[in-house]
């Protein structure tokens, strides 16, 4: 008869025989599937349960609502007929380009 608290297990590897707790241990199978679960009880009968692991499943990403963005009206800032916001490209609009900055 075994001594309350001490569990052996039978196993292959020699490292996995050597487990000896009080109260409850698990160790795993050489598939590495099943966990074996000894629970030593007061009086020293021993309960085996073996329980599956469960594979981890993939969290879901919850998709977010996208929040529709109001557009914003650029302002066009007019100085005379020539507005900023063009592309002054030409050597004689550059020329103004220098002018309006010069004012604004």
């Amino acid at each position: 008869m075994q001594q309350p608290g001490v569990c052996e297990a039978s196993s292959p590897v020699p490292e996995l025989s050597r487990l000896q707790t009080t109260g409850t241990k698990s160790r795993e199978s050489l598939l590495g599937r099943v966990v074996i679960r000894t629970s030593v009880t007061s009086e020293g009968r021993e309960e085996k349960k073996k329980k599956k692991k469960k594979k981890k499943k993939k969290k879901k990403k919850k998709k977010k609502k996208k929040k529709k963005k109001k557009k914003k009206k650029k302002k066009k800032k007019k100085i005379g007929t020539v507005l900023l916001t063009t592309s002054l490209s030409s050597p004689r609009q550059s020329s103004m380009k220098k002018n309006i900055t010069a004012h604004s």
